[in-house]
């Protein structure tokens, strides 16, 4: 199975794994699962980091180099097909890097490994 990790996931992973469903933490240490970080991930994490509004544990680059190296998550960068599969997204939700996203899960057929009731209103294939 592919996974792609929401922003509070990887941070849950890393920070508290605790908060994660039985059944999330589960498949992400299931190593025949593939284990995706989105970009937008990152850059989620880098702009609130700056702004203040989240205190990472180590700085961004470290941390994404650990999940890779310690955990064997892969790396997926932003395409034009998954930025265009956001037109087939309705808008009830407002947050730009959980639309994209969720544009990556659907368009590369990853389960989306959240909590966020939000992405629930959405036909995404959802793991928690």
């Amino acid at each position: 199975m592919k996974l792609l990790l929401d922003t509070h996931t990887l941070l849950w992973w890393q920070l508290n794994p605790s908060r994660l469903s039985n059944l999330a933490r589960s498949e992400i240490s299931n190593p025949g699962n593939d284990v995706f970080i989105s970009v937008i991930t990152a850059w989620e994490l880098q702009i609130k980091s700056q702004l203040g509004k989240l205190d990472l544990p180590h700085n961004l680059p470290e941390l994404i180099h650990r999940q890779r190296t310690i955990n064997g998550f892969h790396l997926i960068t932003v395409q034009f097909e998954h930025v265009y599969e956001l037109q087939t997204l309705p808008l009830h939700h407002k947050d730009p890097f959980d639309r994209l996203l969720m544009a990556q899960a659907r368009k590369e057929n990853f389960r989306f490994v959240s909590d966020d009731p939000e992405v629930k209103k959405y036909d995404v294939d959802i793991l928690w």
